[in-house]
């Protein structure tokens, strides 16, 4: 269920808009649903600029971080511009780096977040007051330069699809330096503290918090792509795939640490990874872990 589209699986979909309430009356399972699209397949697809008023639709009832979610003050500006934003009337650039200094520009960066743009933080940010905060999609370049995001909170249990502070990391995508402190994150599956799912390349990032959820990791749930240095302290439960970094590595891991406690209901679950995939490899890397499960 999408906002203008259900799913679009090939041709190009710009510059839309939705408002409205997004709700289905399945019970006791979980949905695809976006305030823009419900799904998206990967290939032969064109999509950009398409955008929704976060403080006035609602997804299941709720307010929710899909795909094309803006903050009221963003989303009216880009109405009123005839649905255009520039990132340079929106951002501080410092040679060609964008920089997040406040929790403002970390909120109108979800406008450019799949553009292919550089971003470094500036300070450290307490999202506290965003609960719920996720950015469905991101292709680009985020340096956290040692500063840390803390207090993020978020419960995506109605939705499927990937779920954290990023939804989906993109191939070509990349975050270092970072730390998340205190996070709290559940979902239904692909679940993680960063990340849902990674597709690009993670270095000298760490996380702390609490995750719950199937195929489930304290850093990313679904790992595709590369992760390094990374330090996790976390509290992971849940079922199928489990792990201290990764619920499922069909990538690379190498030189990182866990101390997570694990518990799996039902499933797999390890201290770096819940399963290592086919031609995936994990090198020079430890648990320290808790890990619980149930036979």
């Amino acid at each position: 269920i999408g906002g203008l589209v259900g799913w679009i699986d090939a041709g190009t979909l710009s510059s839309g808009t939705f408002s409205g309430q997004l709700a289905t009356s399945t019970s006791g399972s979980t949905v695809r649903m976006g305030g823009i699209i419900g799904l998206a397949s990967s290939d032969g697809v064109e999509m950009g600029n398409n955008f929704y008023n976060l403080d006035a639709v609602t997804v299941q009832g709720q307010r929710m971080f899909t795909a094309g979610a803006l903050y009221a003050e963003q989303y009216n500006r880009w109405l009123q511009a005839n649905r255009q934003l520039d990132i340079d009337n929106e951002l501080t650039q410092v040679n060609g780096v964008y920089q997040i200094n406040s929790l403002q520009d970390w909120r109108r960066m979800l406008a450019f977040a799949d553009g292919g743009y550089h971003f470094v933080l500036g300070a450290d940010l307490d999202l506290a007051a965003d609960s719920g905060f996720s950015v469905a999609s991101f292709n680009g370049r985020l340096d956290g330069a040692g500063h840390t995001l803390q207090n993020h909170s978020l419960s995506q249990t109605l939705l499927t699809g990937p779920v954290g502070l990023f939804g989906t990391l993109e191939a070509g995508s990349n975050i270092n330096g970072l730390t998340l402190q205190n996070s709290q994150v559940s979902g239904s599956t692909q679940v993680g503290l960063l990340a849902g799912a990674n597709l690009g390349e993670l270095a000298q990032v760490s996380a702390s918090g609490t995750v719950s959820g199937a195929t489930t990791g304290g850093l990313v749930g679904d790992n595709q792509g590369q992760i390094s240095q990374a330090t996790v302290v976390a509290t992971v439960s849940g079922s199928s795939e489990l792990g201290g970094v990764a619920g499922v590595n069909s990538g690379t891991i190498s030189n990182s640490s866990s101390t997570a406690t694990v518990t799996a209901t039902s499933g797999v679950a390890g201290g770096i990874a819940g399963r290592n995939a086919q031609d995936a490899t994990i090198s020079g890397s430890s648990s320290q872990g808790t890990l619980n499960g149930q036979s």
